[in-house]
């Protein structure tokens, strides 16, 4: 018997939900502010600019996504030296998902200015952050798209993947964020 193919996204986990070391959070710390929430509190919310990305410091934060009508959905459960945001960061666009602390947590804020200098700065690790924006971006349309078909209203763009490159090759080259919608001409 064959094993249950695994989903794409599933096969990507790791690289979605990247866990930084140390030497990685000291390197970017620089870069952002400690801030911290107690339990229960939502830090960042569906529909609201988020005051930037997050790395996990010390707790739990669980993320969710409202889809349509239904209760919102655990998407996952971040711990320590976890990178939390989404494309829109880097847009000062509204948030996607909420975060909601499920114990007392602490967090390095990284403003939506610093963090394309954190892409830049910090190649290497600003090309695993930027691949896992684009990621979650792109499960997120394919979860968006199984709520269109069960659904009258749309949730999310159709564009969504594009964009995410459109907005991945303007901070490459310190250019506007601002992302062309259009479909690329073939």
């Amino acid at each position: 018997m064959r094993p249950a193919a695994q989903s794409p996204i599933d096969a990507r986990h790791a690289e979605m939900f990247p866990v930084l070391a140390l030497s990685e959070i000291g390197r970017i710390s620089r870069l952002g502010e400690r801030r911290a929430y107690p339990a229960g509190a939502r830090i960042f919310s569906t529909g609201e600019i988020a005051p930037g990305a997050f790395v996990l410091l010390s707790g739990q934060v669980d993320i969710m996504q409202r889809v349509g009508d239904r209760d919102a959905e655990l998407i996952v459960s971040h711990g320590p030296g976890s990178f939390m945001g989404e494309l829109a960061q880097l847009s000062g666009r509204p948030a996607l998902v909420d975060g909601v602390a499920r114990g007392p947590v602490e967090v390095l804020v990284i403003p939506q200015r610093r963090l394309r200098d954190l892409l830049v700065e910090e190649a290497e690790l600003g090309e695993r952050i930027m691949r896992a924006l684009i990621l979650r971006r792109v499960a997120s349309c394919g979860a968006a798209g199984a709520a269109r078909s069960s659904s009258a209203a749309p949730t999310m763009p159709m564009c969504c993947g594009w964009r995410a490159f459109s907005i991945a090759t303007d901070i490459r080259t310190k250019g506007s964020t601002r992302a062309s919608t259009r479909a690329p001409k073939l």
